[in-house]
């Protein structure tokens, strides 16, 4: 099985309402193209899943409550249904591991942002509105996130993060060499040993 390190994008595809609208808008197939995208990242010597979602039933492992937002979860608890990985071509720097730890623990506990994540839909929604998204971090969908994680540690330019939808990110990645093509990843977890020498 690939190994996952900090940086990788776990995409996923949803059978739900707002996953077929976000496929649809962003030029996806319902049930294959990908609705959700979370990006691993490094908390308590473990390698999590930092995304924003609304679709939870577990505590963040954070903020130990449901939320409905920016959270931290179990990577072993997301691999249910289909669900591919897109590691990173270049792997992360020491540094550039804090920086993505410390920036995405920033941001856990934000809301969801439901309305950019309608808006980042892209084609379909050009008919009514502008392709070019103000950045709004304040509230998160979780594209979003991802692109800003990435953009701040310099695999991603972008002037906004709220431009993204999970399949416009991960295609621009793999077209742009940033990532890997997509594998299919199992539900079958086994943690890659940790290089202890980043700190908590």
């Amino acid at each position: 099985m690939v190994e996952l390190a900090p940086g990788d994008l776990l995409g996923f595809s949803g059978n739900d309402l707002v996953s077929h609208v976000v496929n649809l808008g962003s030029l996806g197939l319902p049930y294959r193209g990908i609705s959700h995208v979370g990006i691993v990242s490094e908390w308590a010597s473990k390698l999590v899943l930092f995304e924003s979602t609304t679709f939870q039933s577990k505590p963040c492992l954070i903020k130990g409550k449901i939320i409905a937002g920016v959270q931290a979860n179990r990577i072993e608890d997301r691999l249910a249904g289909r669900v591919w990985l897109y590691k990173l071509k270049r792997p992360l720097t020491l540094s550039d591991r804090i920086k993505l730890r410390d920036f995405l623990l920033t941001y856990v506990g934000k809301s969801y942002d439901t309305l950019g994540a309608f808006q980042s839909g892209g084609k379909l929604f050009s008919l009514i509105q502008k392709l070019k998204f103000q950045e709004n971090l304040h509230t998160i969908f979780c594209s979003e996130l991802c692109a800003a994680a990435l953009r701040e540690v310099d695999r991603l330019e972008t002037e906004s993060a709220s431009y993204w939808s999970p399949n416009k990110l991960l295609r621009y990645l793999v077209a742009n060499q940033i990532v890997e093509e997509p594998v299919r990843y199992e539900n079958r977890f086994s943690p890659p040993a940790l290089d202890e020498s980043v700190s908590y």
